[in-house]
């Protein structure tokens, strides 16, 4: 039951619904296609690098009193009762603004519609500017995930990250050189993301939420930022009720902006 538990925390958050547990698996996303040349060598620490290197040379984004961050998140909920263990995908919308004194969160249901929104005070884990260098920001990082140098940990403190704070392209550079660290990481190939986008993808693969996972980061070619992230369960899904392989958490960061 730890493993089940440490397999869904990794998706966002355990969650349990009224009602009769379902027989059938859950429904889970289907995955992404990705491309890569058959012919491909590149390594994937030396592409981020030039990524990165492209990126903090470009201009500051405007600054402002105000940020603005939007992003989906695609959640495994899990339920485990006397007539087994049943799991379904729930997609959610967050919209968080956050002024010099205030920060914002608005949430929904994507299938019940904006209708569903409810509205509390952001919680804030990450204090302090954010730092502009790898070491820097990996440093800052592990006060509140230990775990970040591991694909695991890493995903769940990028996440963190980009849904609380607008990255400068510095800030967005370091990000790459984090991920480039990243031990047994993989170019997965290029990909259009769950809003539509294209990108190129990363993965790396752990074991420590209890289950084989593979962690997956979708960059932005051009301005570095992080469009998504995939969660994905590649062995076996334990006690959860999906099949495998199986899309168990996704993230589409689709926007962040700062104004006036």
């Amino acid at each position: 039951m730890a493993a089940v538990v440490a397999a869904v925390l990794v998706s966002g958050a355990v969650y349990a619904w009224p009602g009769g547990t379902p027989a059938a698996r859950a429904a889970t996303p289907p995955p992404l296609i990705y491309h890569l040349p058959a012919n491909s060598s590149a390594d994937p620490a030396t592409e981020l690098e030039a990524i990165a290197r492209r990126v903090e040379t470009l201009p500051t984004d405007g600054g402002g009193g105000s940020t603005h961050l939007r992003w989906r998140e695609w959640a495994l909920w899990t339920r485990t009762d006397s007539g087994g263990t049943s799991s379904k995908v729930v997609p959610e919308e967050f919209d968080l603004l956050r002024t010099s004194t205030t920060a914002t969160l608005k949430r929904f249901l994507v299938d019940q519609g904006p209708g569903s929104a409810t509205q509390q005070p952001a919680v804030t884990t990450l204090q302090d500017k954010t730092p502009a260098s790898p070491d820097g920001l990996r440093t800052w990082l592990q006060a509140t995930t230990p775990g970040v140098t591991g694909p695991a940990g890493a995903a769940e403190a990028v996440h963190d990250l980009v849904t609380q704070r607008v990255l400068t392209p510095e800030q967005r550079a370091a990000l790459l050189r984090l991920l480039a660290a990243l031990p047994g990481l993989t170019t997965s190939g290029d990909v259009i993301d769950r809003a539509g986008r294209a990108g190129l993808a990363f993965s790396a693969d752990s074991a420590a939420s209890g289950l084989p996972t593979r962690y997956t980061f979708i960059i932005d070619h051009a301005s570095g930022q992080l469009l998504g992230q995939e969660t994905a369960l590649t062995e076996t899904a334990g006690k959860l009720n999906v099949a495998i392989p199986s899309v168990i958490g996704y993230d589409a960061y689709l926007d962040a902006r700062t104004t006036p």
